[in-house]
């Protein structure tokens, strides 16, 4: 889904004038998270996003992503090549906020995130010196992340994020040519600032 920024802004800074003052979410409130990227608006970090109040001044925050992609090379040189990718991810977050000023938002909380994604490379040589790849890749991060939301009506808001992330990857690379099979295993730790985004809710 595309939509300009400038678009947004032109449609809904009008309405943010007839907001009521303080009428902000509260318990048992939900809203639908989209990502703003560049002058597009898109998915929550490439998947679906919510966040849920389960108290008026605290909610927890949901995104999931999952995708499946096969490419079949035509036949070149007497070599059939074919890959598939395959990747899933959860984050969960619990945050608490508190009113600065007439519709304006400061927000704080701690995040997790894992996801995993699996690839997959083969060539045939017609039978001869066939191979095939398959690197694995599993993550995990935690964190803490603040950021500040502004409402441009009572049930739209946008909001700009920062995030502090340590991360850990294990990647496992499994190579296998001519019925011979070489494995490599990495691990990696991270710590990283992330510019978490700017985020758009529709409240319902």
């Amino acid at each position: 889904m595309k939509l300009s920024i400038l678009l947004s802004i032109i449609v809904l800074l009008p309405l943010s004038l007839i907001s009521d003052e303080g009428n902000y979410p509260g318990h048992g409130s939900s809203a639908l998270l989209f990502e703003i990227n560049q002058i597009s608006l898109s998915n929550f970090k490439g998947g679906i996003g919510a966040k849920f109040f389960h108290a008026d001044t605290r909610f927890v925050r949901v995104g999931f992503t999952g995708s499946f992609i096969h490419r079949n090379y035509d036949r070149e040189q007497s070599q059939d090549m074919t890959e598939n990718s395959f990747s899933t991810g959860i984050r969960l977050g619990k945050f608490f906020h508190r009113d600065l000023r007439h519709n304006i938002l400061g927000y704080t909380g701690l995040e997790i995130t894992g996801d995993y994604t699996r690839f997959k490379f083969e060539r045939d040589n017609d039978g001869a010196f066939p191979r095939e790849e398959i690197r694995q890749t599993l993550r995990g991060g935690i964190g803490p992340a603040f950021g500040i939301e502004y409402f441009l009506t009572d049930n739209i808001s946008l909001a700009g994020e920062y995030a502090l992330r340590l991360t850990a990857s294990r990647i496992t690379e499994d190579t296998t040519s001519n019925n011979l099979t070489v494995t490599d295993r990495t691990t990696q730790y991270l710590v990283g600032i992330h510019t978490g985004g700017i985020y758009l809710s529709i409240y319902f």
